[in-house]
């Protein structure tokens, strides 16, 4: 409590040299193994101390906290070799953010799917979206803006290309987040990361 760990961890340590199966003194030195940052160590005292004295739940605890942050540590080792290894394996485990390819869609259907790579369905939304547009926009204009004042009324063969528009575009919205997701778990996979 005052900070000075040194001291605190030799006097620890002869505790459990003159009580090696005290699963408190065990804990203890644990406790402050884990706070110095030797998350091993740590470990190894927890797991000892729960064989000793099993069923203690706040020691469960700190045991399962510090398993995971061990193994989170090992698999970033893991992963960092790897990459040192293999420096281009980091080129084709980009990961692609679901959020951008949603927002690039939403401004322009088609934006999001070439930010995926997938640029033949981009230029096809593109494509689709525009002449969409081009043949009904103006209807989906007026008929999103019908509160505004606009008494004129699409023709049939509009109202079909501004629902054309409409659709393309909330499917490239979609489309663009769903597949960038599955195309950065893909490549983390094919590169060994996952």
């Amino acid at each position: 409590m005052r900070g000075r760990f040194v001291e605190a961890e030799d006097k620890v340590r002869e505790a459990v040299a003159l009580a090696p199966g005290d699963p408190a003194a065990l804990e203890m030195l644990g406790d402050l193994l884990a706070e110095k940052g030797s998350i091993a160590e740590a470990v190894a005292l927890y797991q000892r101390a729960l064989e000793r004295g099993p069923g203690r739940a706040a020691l469960e605890e700190k045991h399962a906290r510090l398993v995971l942050i061990l193994a989170e540590q090992q698999h970033e080792r893991a992963l960092a070799q790897l990459l040192l290894e293999n420096p281009g394996r980091a080129a084709s485990g980009r990961r692609r953010n679901p959020t951008h390819a949603f927002f690039l869609s939403a401004f322009l259907p088609g934006l999001g799917q070439i930010y995926n790579g997938e640029y033949l369905k981009g230029v096809l939304f593109l494509a689709g979206g525009f002449l969409s547009f081009l043949l009904g926009g103006e209807s989906l204009l007026r008929l999103l803006f019908a509160a505004s004042g606009s008494r004129v009324a699409p023709s049939g063969l509009e109202a079909v290309f501004g629902f054309l528009s409409f659709l393309l575009w909330v499917a490239a919205m979609v489309d663009a987040p769903v597949r960038a997701q599955r195309l950065s778990e893909s490549a983390a996979r094919r590169a060994g990361l996952l």
